[in-house]
């Protein structure tokens, strides 16, 4: 199987709201790029399944273009219950509370969902696309490597269309 893994930050998935006209036309540019990264990466790969580790309760651009490319599409996302019999917290990451043992302990248990999920799902598949947090590229990678895949990272924050911080940059470019 080869395997590409783009990592992105979560913001480029999910829904925006703002009352300022600018800004939406900002992120709707951010997320109109990334669904034209999308297309092309699925077409030039020709990539028949996609992972994507998004959450549950909100829509997500790639499930869409997924649809649009007849492609088939899973969150690979841990659930909610799953994430409360492992005692992996909600925002964990961000918890200072947590030791940075625990938070480890929770990513490497989510990474291997992950790997587990896409593995499960994409038996067929010759080509797939893993989209997930940048920070769980590299893990991902690895894992998918000792199971004897042909893996290759990209990561959004390389694209140079692409704004890392939206908050900032529509409070100091807009």
């Amino acid at each position: 199987m080869r395997i590409l893994i783009l990592g992105i930050n979560h913001q480029i998935q999910r829904p925006f709201g703002s009352s300022s006209k600018t800004c939406v036309a900002f992120v709707q540019g951010q997320k109109d790029h990334f669904v034209d990264l999308l297309h092309e990466q699925i077409q030039k790969y020709q990539i028949r399944f996609v992972g994507e580790e998004a959450n549950r309760a909100e829509e997500s651009v790639v499930k869409n273009v997924c649809k649009e490319e007849n492609c088939c599409y899973v969150n690979i996302e841990m659930t909610a219950e799953e994430r409360a019999l492992r005692k992996i917290p909600t925002r964990y990451n961000e918890d200072d509370a947590l030791s940075e043992t625990e938070k480890a302990k929770g990513n490497r248990e989510r990474e291997q969902c992950m790997v587990e999920q896409v593995l499960t799902n994409a038996q067929d598949s010759d080509n797939i696309l893993v989209i997930c947090g940048s920070m769980h590229s590299d893990a991902l990678a690895d894992r998918f490597r000792t199971v004897g895949h042909s893996v290759e990272v990209d990561d959004l924050r390389k694209k140079s269309w692409y704004v890392e911080d939206w908050q900032d940059h529509m409070m100091h470019n807009l």
